[in-house]
């Protein structure tokens, strides 16, 4: 195989991020399973930002998939799971929807943890999606970002009707009914690690959640930040979503309408 493939180049930056690992801790693979627009880019900058780790975001996204078999793409997970053979840990995060057919319980069993990562409340996920097709506007994706300068999608704004609310929210009824399915097949192996993290857990305590997850989870005892600082990221749209959505006030009436019967999820 030639030097300069992909994969090998891949292979090369895990084991030199792994001699960075702490000295005499050993680490495992992660096969991290998160429900689509559930804030996993914000987790996932804060996975890169630690020492003993290397984290790639997304594996296969739905372009990426277009011409990969699922049995490919099955290969190409287990392939990369068997690469985290050095002290420290390593793996990817994958949403289940852009990787229909995909056998997990053959990629758990390749696994040295299944991390699951969701958001609880799917209006907030919905709200997730908003900003993405806001962040179209100027060119964005996603709307974390590493960094602390000033939002350059601050202004973008964009109109989002009541029939896309409820098609949404159907819509990750639908993802998350896969989702699940996902998890309980990658952690079916017995006696397996596993380990399923919360938008909102992390976000009332980042430092325990992380605890759990490199001490808990992957033997990687206390986590340790490359530069010894707290990650600084940003959101390039508002916190306040009457500065995204136009028609702020027809949504807030309709969820006001629908809050009494809604599910507590919602």
């Amino acid at each position: 195989i030639s030097p300069t493939n992909r994969g090998d180049a891949a292979a090369g930056q895990v084991r030199r991020h792994l001699k960075d690992a702490r000295g005499g801790e050993h680490g495992t693979s992660m096969l991290g399973l998160k429900l689509a627009s559930s804030g996993s880019t914000w987790w996932a900058y804060e996975l890169k930002a630690q020492r003993g780790i290397v984290v790639e975001e997304e594996l296969f996204t739905s372009k990426k998939r277009a011409h990969v078999s699922p049995k490919k793409r099955e290969d190409k997970m287990v392939e990369r799971l068997a690469r985290c053979d050095g002290g420290g840990a390593c793996g990817f995060t994958i949403s289940p929807k852009n990787s229909p057919g995909v056998d997990w319980r053959r990629v758990g069993r390749a696994a040295g943890c299944v991390v699951a990562w969701e958001r609880s409340n799917l209006a907030k996920t919905v709200v997730s999606i908003v900003r993405k097709r806001v962040l179209r506007v100027c060119g964005g994706k996603s709307n974390v970002r590493a960094g602390g300068k000033k939002a350059d999608c601050g202004n973008a704004t964009a109109v989002f009707r009541v029939d896309d609310v409820e098609a949404l929210l159907i819509k990750q009824l639908e993802w998350r009914v896969d989702f699940e399915a996902a998890v309980a097949a990658a952690r079916a192996r017995p006696g397996s690690c596993f380990l399923r993290m919360r938008y909102e857990d992390f976000q009332r305590n980042e430092t325990a959640e992380l605890r759990r997850l490199f001490r808990d989870a992957l033997g990687l005892g206390e986590p340790r930040r490359k530069d010894g600082k707290r990650l600084a990221t940003m959101k390039k749209t508002s916190d306040d979503l009457r500065d995204v959505i136009e028609n702020y006030a027809e949504i807030e009436a309709y969820a006001a309408a629908v809050e009494a019967a809604a599910s507590p999820r919602l």
